[in-house]
């Protein structure tokens, strides 16, 4: 049923009493009344309808602004998060090389105590052959291990021409303790200096194997030794 306005239905009701029982003429006044209040009627709904659609249409209008803003932010959101990543890998990097060179920096300062130590010798009456360092570093494959050796003389020898042998104890669970002379790339360690040498050499242990101990031997051309080293504790 439509619902006619307030106003409107007061007004036909004035007329309604004043020409209640009237002529036909008045009766079709009240009839033109009545068309123009169900008109009326209809005309509200249409334009609450118009309005609804309105609202509608800034509803999701406001929705498409709300979600393009909510993209960016999290746009934003992301670009933040990946330069916290990259923040964060560069922080690790940079300690990282940091502590290369901190490594680099020992390693030099044992070299120039190496070189000093040496120059202080000259004219001294030190005449033998020396090991000057012996150290197995672990290298970066799996049981693979480096020989890191220096070894010196006084400048005015001759040549010195040798070999070195290296003897390790090693210990595994499959047999225990048992010493092993390894194999080089290089084959037999020849050496062949006038001053000083310095040399790496990578060697593999059996699988499973560990270092106990190991004694470094240097010989003369003749195979006779000249000085040995045992290896000094470390950690392998």
């Amino acid at each position: 049923m439509l619902a006619v306005p307030p106003r409107l239905l007061r007004l036909l009701n004035g007329v309604r009493r004043l020409c209640f029982g009237t002529t036909p003429r008045m009766l079709a006044t009240l009839a033109a009344l009545g068309i123009l209040a169900g008109w009326l009627a209809l005309r509200e709904p249409e334009a609450a309808g118009a309005d609804a659609d309105a609202e509608l249409a800034r509803a999701l209008e406001l929705a498409r602004d709300y979600e393009a803003a909510n993209s960016e932010l999290r746009r934003e959101l992301e670009a933040e998060r990946r330069l916290r990543r990259v923040a964060n890998q560069t922080t690790a990097a940079l300690a990282a090389q940091i502590r290369a060179l901190d490594e680099q920096i020992l390693d030099n300062e044992q070299r120039i105590a190496f070189y000093r130590q040496l120059l202080a010798e000259r004219g001294s009456d030190v005449s033998a052959v020396a090991i000057r360092s012996f150290e197995i570093v672990p290298d970066y494959r799996e049981d693979h291990h480096q020989l890191v050796v220096v070894l010196s003389q006084p400048a005015d020898n001759e040549n010195f021409v040798g070999s070195l042998d290296l003897v390790l104890s090693l210990r595994s669970a499959e047999r225990g303790e048992f010493e092993l002379r390894p194999a080089f790339a290089a084959g037999l360690l020849q050496v062949n200096f006038r001053y000083y040498i310095e040399f790496k050499e990578i060697f593999q242990l059996p699988p499973g194997a560990e270092i106990v101990n190991g004694q470094l031997v240097l010989r003369d051309a003749a195979n006779e030794v000249v000085t040995s080293q045992i290896l000094r504790e470390q950690a392998f």
